[in-house]
């Protein structure tokens, strides 16, 4: 089987030319034009799979190229002859290209979609969104193209001699670009996967929040010792697996609609179960402070009491507002602070000067001094990193907004979600609990 190369065709017609103009004693017309368009025609026919489907009319196009060829290649080549056995030769390529497009069409179409298919199950959509778009524009061009080529098709058959040959050349050249951006689209589908695939331990790694959150659910649940806890807490566990391994799989898509359906299904749980918890927590916090206080009657004599006593009380003054702001995985983590404080007050002692060192009562007021230096520092840096940020304010509704979506909404990934949720570490505790009216900085 011949191959033919388009750059190899253009230089050796140019030769030919050359040939031509050296060696003819008449002035005839150049064959020039006649034979670049044969070969072009013979290559297109190649795309199409002509030697497959057509092959008679394949075969014959090569024979008369080659006659052709053979007759310019002498001293005094026959040009008119030459010329004429071209044209055979075109009109053929073009017969086989007309006859071979459907079949051809239908095997490219197929590879189209499948790659397009495989890509956005790798979650190219998103991974990989500039690829993956430009594959499907290209797809829907080489659909609009066939559609054009198959509706001229059945109008070959009425034109004149003249019109009809006219016709087929164009209908064979539009199937041959069709055929051209299928199999462009699949390059493109392929490189989207690839590139999705080449991300997915990072989509692994940014499931962590969801463990968080079920970590915290779990302590919530521990409280309560029921079946139906149990029972829901497995369910969020299995889900989180069978999400986790259809995304190993690179069952991206899939693995990752299951993750966001579990996202929604975790911020209801916390938002049924974490207000109570919280209060709990904070009566706990609140009985121990009490405690606290009445042994401190008793034990007034320990220099790093007071100081306890005095951030316990802060703590609690705090988580009280904290809930009664709804944020109550931050109220959380100050009823656990303060039971911290609490049970071991005797740690955090502060022991006599040495050396240079600063005397207990120096020691805390530049401890103090060096707290409200740093607070107003870091109020300040917070307020021009702040000043020109976007902002976005959580809304009710379904399906419920989380960090995950509003990464896909401002950066067109959800991948970034934990930029969203460093910049708002200060008002959030997990990414899968926002709070209609909350207020979000987007960097």
């Amino acid at each position: 089987m011949i191959s033919f190369d388009g750059k190899f065709f253009r230089t050796l017609s140019l030769f030919l030319l050359l040939h031509f103009s050296i060696n003819s004693e008449e002035t005839q017309v150049s064959p020039l034009g006649e034979l670049v368009s044969a070969r072009e025609a013979l290559s297109d026919a190649q795309i199409v799979e002509a030697d497959k489907y057509a092959k008679d009319d394949f075969e014959k196009a090569q024979s008369l190229l080659k006659e052709a060829e053979s007759i310019l290649s002498t001293e005094k080549a026959d040009e008119t002859k030459a010329k004429e056995i071209l044209n055979k030769s075109i009109d053929s390529s073009y017969s086989a290209i007309l006859t071979s497009i459907p079949e051809t069409v239908n095997s490219r179409r197929l590879k189209s979609e499948t790659s397009l298919s495989e890509a956005e199950e790798a979650f190219s959509e998103s991974l990989s969104a500039e690829l993956f778009q430009k594959s499907k524009e290209i797809h829907s061009e080489a659909e609009v193209l066939i559609s054009s080529f198959n509706q001229a098709i059945s109008n070959i058959e009425e034109a004149d001699p003249e019109k009809k040959k006219e016709l087929t050349r164009k209908l064979s050249q539009d199937g041959v670009e069709s055929i051209k951006k299928f199999q462009e689209s699949m390059d493109l589908s392929e490189k989207a996967k690839a590139l999705s695939l080449s991300q997915k331990q990072a989509l692994i790694d940014s499931q962590s929040d969801l463990s968080d959150d079920i970590k915290l659910i779990e302590e919530i649940y521990s409280d309560e010792n029921n079946e139906e806890s149990k029972t829901n807490l497995n369910e969020l566990q299995t889900s989180m697996k069978e999400g986790l391994d259809e995304i190993e799989a690179g069952k991206m898509k899939t693995g990752f609609a299951k993750l966001e359906s579990l996202r929604d299904k975790i911020a209801d749980l916390l938002a049924e179960t974490i207000l109570p918890y919280a209060q709990k927590k904070l009566e706990l916090s609140r009985a121990n402070l009490k405690k606290f206080e009445e042994e401190f009657e008793n034990k007034n004599n320990s220099t790093n009491y007071p100081d306890t006593l005095r951030a316990a009380r802060e703590s609690l003054a705090l988580a009280e507002s904290l809930i009664e702001q709804e944020r109550y995985s931050e109220a959380l983590d100050k009823s656990n602070e303060i039971n911290e404080l609490l049970e071991s007050p005797y740690e955090t002692e502060i022991v006599g000067a040495e050396d240079g060192e600063d005397s207990p009562s120096d020691s805390k007021n530049n401890s103090k001094k060096s707290v409200s230096k740093q607070s107003k520092s870091n109020s300040q840096s917070l307020d021009q990193k702040t000043e020109k940020k976007r902002y976005h304010t959580v809304k009710s509704g379904r399906p419920r907004e989380n960090l995950w979506r509003l990464s896909k909404k401002y950066y067109q990934t959800p991948l970034k979600w934990k930029k969203i949720y460093r910049a708002n570490r200060r008002i959030l505790k997990s990414p899968n609990l926002l709070y209609p009216g909350q207020k979000l900085i987007i960097p």
